[in-house]
């Protein structure tokens, strides 16, 4: 197992809940820290509420990097059972990273999101 030690201004971190958001709604949104450079994303996302999850909620939220859409990020279609989804992706530094509903979602379901993005290596 690798681990990952450094100050706090190499990462940021996002958090949002959004009831039955609509499609592209933005759940949770981070401006990558420290400028250009390869960074670590890292999402976890759950879905919550009194409404009961359709397979519709199954894959519907994805990675965006502004907005450009550069993942789809599994969903299981039951409350509170966690995705722990990662991946890496070189920024400019200025661009938002965020996660946003690919479709409507059901109603009175909850989207739960965190969102850490660290970097990594600085850009040349």
């Amino acid at each position: 197992m690798s681990t990952y030690n450094g100050p706090l201004a190499n990462a940021s971190m996002a958090f949002g809940s959004v009831t039955a958001p609509t499609a592209g709604a933005a759940i949770a949104t981070s401006l990558p820290p420290g400028g250009k450079g390869l960074f670590q994303i890292d999402v976890v996302a759950y879905l919550s509420g009194s409404g009961t999850p359709a397979a519709a909620d199954n894959k519907n939220i994805e990675f965006r990097f502004g907005a450009t859409t550069l993942a789809s990020v599994p969903l299981v279609p039951a409350n509170n059972v966690p995705t722990v989804w990662r991946t890496y992706f070189t920024s400019d530094g200025t661009t938002n990273f965020s996660v946003n509903a690919t479709g409507a979602a059901t109603a009175s379901v909850i989207y739960n999101v965190s969102l850490v993005a660290t970097r990594l290596t600085s850009a040349v």
